[in-house]
């Protein structure tokens, strides 16, 4: 895939091969294949994202913003970035491909960021969309904004927003 292979069948294969390992009835016991399946299939998707750039400028909140289309953000019953199957339990995940390391992340994130990253409207500002998901979620704008900014501005830094 990193020669660059420019056939639609390439990306449809690993994909048409998760749906077929979900039908199975071989894997039936396992409760924790499709959060499995979905995480392998993100990485090569993010992976194959690398090579994509775009003009950086300085982060504003009072810009808009989108969260990337080279970037997922799941919520899984089970613990897939450390492979903790034994027990269900709810997972907010970011992935992303990170040039500096040159490698895919994943970050896992809290249920509020995760719930705000969902929320962006890419046709207001990030203040904007901010002020408004605290409002409907009855928070405190001053004791959760200022973290909010440092955390978003990362993200802005990774290319998760654009």
């Amino acid at each position: 895939m990193q020669t660059k292979a420019f056939s639609p069948y390439i990306w449809e294969m690993p994909n048409e091969y998760r749906k077929f390992l979900k039908k199975s009835n071989f894997f039936k016991k396992l409760k924790f294949l499709n959060d499995l399946l979905h995480f392998e299939y993100t990485e090569l998707f993010l992976f194959m994202q690398k090579e994509l750039l775009s003009k950086k400028h300085t982060f504003e909140m009072s810009k808009k913003y989108k969260v990337s289309k080279n970037t997922t953000i799941h919520k899984y019953n089970y613990d897939v970035i450390n492979q903790n199957f034994d027990k269900k339990e709810q997972i907010f995940v970011l992935g992303y491909f990170d040039r500096e390391l040159n490698e895919v992340v994943y970050r896992p994130l809290n249920h509020l960021l995760y719930s705000f990253l969902k929320f962006i409207d890419k046709n207001e500002s990030l203040n904007v969309n901010l002020r408004l998901f605290f409002k409907n979620n009855k928070i405190s704008y001053k004791d959760y904004a200022k973290d909010f900014k440092y955390v978003l501005n990362e993200l802005y830094n990774k290319k998760v927003l654009i």
